[in-house]
């Protein structure tokens, strides 16, 4: 009884509430319109019985605040009942009839506004006929609405009825039955729209997410029989391929079916998905498992969750739009995926907060032509090649406690960065002692479009930083691992704006070609440690916050092959590309090795896809 009580107090709190609000707006809406009218037509209210009242400003008022009561009980129970649809229909037809008043009669203004509601002196058939007339034009509008609520209903009801026909085929044992079923459901939502397109994209996607074994499909088989025991592959093609096929704009049917959500959480696709160009709303994709995945050129308007999914084949999202989030931790890749843009003005957008965390690619990837906000790939693993080529990160990149693998073919894993990081970027705890050592490569390709990093790169972990035509705003490179053996740390053709800070035990080389110290430098290095400077300047401005280790001979402070400059009012004295001015020639051959180094390493190999 308790619980009986309080529900109904509930419904009865609620009831209030829209009942309450609708009284509010009818009541604000008549004092408001009754004064604005009264005032616009020059209408003195008076009580006294030897003047004839004028009824216009009195009447209208009433008809708006009908309105807004309808209106606003509309808009909280989305459900206009049968007498409030007859009135606002009547207002209507009475709204018509005074605007077409307005227009036909005439006077001026405003009283012409109400020249249809004029007493009628003298003609009192004429008065009489209009009366009747506008009845007749009520009752009419009455009857209309009534049928068509009538039509109405019986259109759900015959919707409803091909709606269970339908599913009734796709639960058939048949394969061609069910096959049927699917185009019967598709068939529904284009005919009859509104909710019943969503309604057909979840039964649809139900379908998927079900066990489709031969056992649970009841299908006829043998004791010898030794084909796979999923069997579903027709259905589950030609279900994709109507969702598909409804949700690209070439589709009559398309406006319907792109706001809908797509719900495959936790399903088995055996065939191909091939969703390219298409419109998606949000996709729930969380524990899927896609045997091959094509997304080229869709846009997705809400979020995107592929939370632990597997994708056992290669994986397209190219040129894809992310309107919101998306989310791709724990997922795995295990063969080549593809984010890639084709050019600057084709990019794949990621316009929400983006999340690899705890991802694994086992067939290397490509993000390149790019534009990321808030991305994280914290903790992902990597086992092949990986290019970020002319991408922009709008928001710090975070790509901490990273791992990457040795390949097939036995070469140093390496992930390459071209671009405009705006926000700073985050390599810290890259790598452990488990793991190949990684190549982490910020080189442009060429000396004229520089990579921009600004505020602060913070880079530890086991690897080896190479940097060429690279712009960076501040650099701490802290190394709490273990070194890799052979490990070189090579900038060429490098700026660096702020401070710069490089603090390890077991940095092996520091190559330095074309370098620009703006401001404060430490070099906190080992004393077994070489470091080259070829053609180096620093800021004479810093030179008591510029120190090196005590093995480094040092004349005029500085190590051989650098030297103090002057700055200019504009900052530094660059020359285009940030190249020094004493010996441009000599430095185009020192930088080249970096880029050798690269190729030798399979760089070209593997990036010549979208350079």
């Amino acid at each position: 009884m308790n619980k009986k009580n309080q529900e109904k107090k509930i419904l009865t709190r609620i009831t209030k509430g829209y009942y309450g609000k609708a009284a509010f707006a009818a009541t604000a809406t008549f004092i408001i319109s009754l004064c604005g009218l009264c005032y616009l037509l020059g209408i003195t209210i008076r009580i006294n019985t030897e003047y004839n009242y004028d009824f216009r400003a009195l009447v209208t008022s009433v008809g708006l605040s009908i309105t807004s009561l309808i209106t606003v009980l509309y808009l909280d129970k989305k459900k206009l009942h049968l007498f409030p649809a007859i009135a606002l229909w009547v207002l209507l037809g009475l709204l018509s009839y005074t605007l077409l008043s307005a227009i036909w009669g005439t006077g001026e203004w405003p009283n012409r506004l109400f020249s249809g509601w004029h007493r009628l002196e003298g003609n009192r058939l004429e008065q009489v006929k209009t009366i009747l007339t506008t009845i007749g034009g009520i009752g009419g509008v009455g009857y209309l609405v009534i049928k068509y609520r009538e039509r109405s209903a019986s259109e759900r009801g015959e919707a409803d009825e091909k709606l269970l026909h339908a599913v009734q085929q796709l639960g058939d044992s048949s394969a061609q039955v069910r096959i049927a079923g699917v185009y019967a459901l598709a068939n529904v939502a284009d005919t009859y729209g509104d909710s019943y397109t969503q309604r057909v994209v979840d039964i649809l996607c139900g379908y998927l997410r079900i066990n489709r074994t031969r056992e649970d499909l009841k299908e006829d088989s043998s004791t010898n029989d030794k084909s796979p025991s999923f069997i579903d592959g027709p259905v589950e093609s030609t279900i994709l391929s109507v969702l598909a096929n409804h949700l690209r704009p070439s589709h009559q049917k398309f406006h319907q079916w792109t706001s809908c959500n797509l719900n495959l959480h936790g399903a088995t696709l055996t065939e191909t998905v091939d969703f390219s160009n298409t419109h998606i709303g949000e996709i729930d994709a969380r524990d899927t498992k896609f045997r091959a995945a094509i997304f080229e050129h869709v846009i997705f308007h809400g979020k995107a969750s592929f939370e632990n999914s597997i994708f056992t084949n290669v994986a397209n999202f190219k040129c894809t739009n992310f309107k919101d989030e998306v989310d791709f931790s724990d997922a795995s890749f295990e063969q080549h995926v593809d984010f890639s843009g084709n050019s600057d003005e084709e990019r794949s957008i990621f316009a929400g907060e983006v999340k690899f965390e705890n991802t694994t690619f086992f067939g290397g990837a490509s993000f390149c032509y790019a534009n990321f906000n808030l991305n994280s790939y914290r903790k992902a693993t990597f086992f092949g090649y990986v290019k970020f080529r002319q991408v922009n990160f709008n928001q710090c990149a975070s790509f901490e406690r990273i791992k990457m693998y040795f390949d097939s073919d036995n070469r140093e894993p390496c992930i390459q960065f071209t671009g405009n990081f705006s926000q700073g970027a985050n390599f810290e705890k890259v790598g452990d002692m488990n793991s190949s050592p990684m190549c982490l490569s910020f080189n442009s390709i060429t000396s004229d479009k520089r990579t921009e990093i600004s505020k602060i790169t913070k880079i530890t972990g086991y690897l080896t930083v190479q940097a060429e035509n690279v712009n960076l705003d501040c650099l701490e490179y802290f190394n709490d691992y273990t070194t890799p053996p052979n490990n070189v740390i090579i900038f060429a053709n490098t700026t660096i704006s702020g401070y710069a800070r490089l603090a390890a035990d077991n940095i092996l080389q520091l190559h330095f070609t074309d370098v620009n110290f703006c401001a404060t430098a430490d070099f906190d290095i080992p004393f077994e440690s070489e470091i080259k400077f070829i053609d180096v300047t620093f800021n004479s401005r810093h030179k008591t916050g510029v120190s090196f280790p005590r093995s480094v001979q040092l004349i005029d402070g500085l190590p051989k092959g650098a030297k103090w400059v002057v700055p200019n009012k504009r900052g530094f004295p660059l020359n285009k590309g940030g190249q020094s001015p004493s010996d441009e020639e000599g430095q185009s051959n020192e930088a080249s090795s970096t880029s050798s180094l690269l190729q030798g390493e399979g760089g070209e190999k593997d990036g010549n896809d979208n350079t």
